[in-house]
């Protein structure tokens, strides 16, 4: 992928990453907008920057219907003791859709098998952005949710700078995990080593997203470009949760 075009994937996933703190101190219904807009992003680019030859305009409905129920449910369930048991239902019917979107299909159904694990990967990354949503509802409150996006900020920006291949992933996680200790140091209350394990484990799986999605040759497209943006951002959503809880609570 170009530089220029790498680097400005980043610093959409940046502003992405920004907007999320922003919208988190507004209000859940603000922080939901946020995520919603990251999963609209997803959906609107995955079937380009997968280079589906197919059914991409479907494709892109089905990841925004799984991404959105994912916000969704995420609203409702956000003050529950476990919100999380309740999207192994929404993941099950993610799955039955992304196989009805198939058997919809009336174009020959050509490169069947692409289009199926495209789907499905999208949806998953879609429901995963709902993750953020749940974060200021852990103990680490909007501390670990600062701590995570400022993670994910310090790894794209790595990625999008002109490394070495073979060591642009370490870089961009160890600049990820810098930079989240250092927020947890500012930010956190009481429970600096739980917040920052949040920061450690997003850089982890920001870095390495942001690198597989951005060495797709339809990343350089403005129309495969912000999936490329926005997957790291919405994929690191339950990372960051789940940590959250094992670390925090």
């Amino acid at each position: 992928m170009p530089v220029v075009m790498s680097l400005l994937c980043s610093l959409v996933s940046v502003a992405l990453a920004v907007g999320l703190v922003a919208a988190a101190h507004w209000g859940a219904t603000a922080l939901a907008g946020a995520v919603a807009l990251a999963v609209v992003l997803v959906a609107l680019g995955w079937g380009a920057l997968l280079e589906l030859e197919r059914s991409r305009v479907t494709t892109a409905v089905v990841i925004a219907v799984s991404g959105l129920g994912g916000v969704g449910l995420a609203l409702r369930t956000a003050e529950r003791v476990q919100p999380l048991a309740a999207f192994a239902g929404l993941i099950a019917g993610c799955v039955l859709l992304a196989f009805a979107h198939q058997l919809l299909r009336r174009d020959g159904r050509g490169g069947l098998v692409e289009s199926v694990t495209a789907t499905l990967s999208g949806q998953v990354i879609a429901v995963l952005g709902a993750g953020w949503m749940l974060l200021p509802e852990t103990r680490l409150g909007l501390a670990g949710l600062t701590v995570a996006a400022a993670a994910l900020a310090g790894s794209v920006v790595v990625v999008g700078l002109p490394i070495e291949s073979n060591v642009r992933g370490w870089a961009a996680f160890a600049a990820g995990a810098v930079v989240a200790s250092l927020a947890a140091v500012v930010v956190s209350d009481g429970d600096l080593l739980a917040t920052a394990l949040v920061g450690v484990a997003v850089a982890a799986v920001a870095s390495g997203t942001t690198m597989l999605l951005q060495s797709q040759h339809a990343a350089v497209r403005l129309i495969g470009l912000p999936a490329a943006a926005a997957g790291p951002v919405c994929a690191v959503g339950t990372v960051a949760y789940a940590v959250a809880r094992l670390s925090g609570n």
